[in-house]
């Protein structure tokens, strides 16, 4: 087979069999692409069979803890086309290099949005009503003869909640808690934002700088 009918290669620097299967779903039984993956699901490709295992690759799936840069680029020669990352941030990449090299390259911007700002509000939640020393005493055998105001905590219902930085996570953590929770919602930032006023019930004085 000429280099030209070969098929494409698209290596996955860990294997991730959803994100495999969900590719060779897209592909069919097409034979013009190849999918090459890196053995293990829990640990990092080594920095040198890396450098192996991308040459002559047109795409690179990695992961934020694979460094993609001028050498590696390199080391997968003029077929390379494309790099996507399964991560929001991309400070991994030398896109520059990528650029230079015309290289694509992608990631997901907003994909954890609603899940990191849930979090956070599972830990408001946590610190308000004291869940961890009510486990932790559950779990030690502490929990004694039953008191009125024992790990009460208090209310977050209508409670004045700070958010430091009002970014996608801030404000989507600032929304749950306003529209869920009847909180207010003060913030702090580099910047104003007038705008999240709207987007969190349209009251101007709902938020405070």
């Amino acid at each position: 087979m000429s280099s030209a009918n070969a098929p494409r290669k698209i290596f996955f620097t860990r294997n991730w069999p959803y994100a495999i299967d969900l590719l060779r779903q897209r592909i069919g039984n097409s034979a013009a692409i190849e999918i090459d993956a890196f053995a293990s699901e829990d640990t990092c490709i080594p920095r040198e069979e890396l450098l192996q295992r991308v040459k002559g690759c047109s795409g690179i799936f990695c992961l934020y803890t694979d460094t993609i840069d001028a050498e590696l680029l390199d080391a997968a020669g003029p077929s390379l086309r494309v790099v996507s990352t399964t991560s929001v941030g991309f400070n991994h990449i030398d896109v520059e290099a990528c650029k230079a090299r015309n290289i694509r390259v992608g990631h997901t911007p907003g994909v954890l949005d609603v899940a990191v700002a849930e979090t956070a509000v599972a830990l408001t939640f946590a610190t308000k009503r004291r869940l961890l020393e009510c486990a932790a005493s559950a779990k030690n055998g502490e929990w004694g003869v039953w008191q009125p105001f024992q790990y009460c905590g208090s209310d977050i219902t209508g409670s004045t909640v700070g958010v430091v930085g009002l970014g996608r996570i801030g404000a989507t953590y600032a929304r749950m808690l306003k529209n869920g929770f009847c909180c207010k919602i003060l913030y702090t930032g580099p910047r104003e934002k007038p705008e999240v006023a709207k987007s969190l019930g349209g009251d101007p004085g709902s938020i405070e700088y």
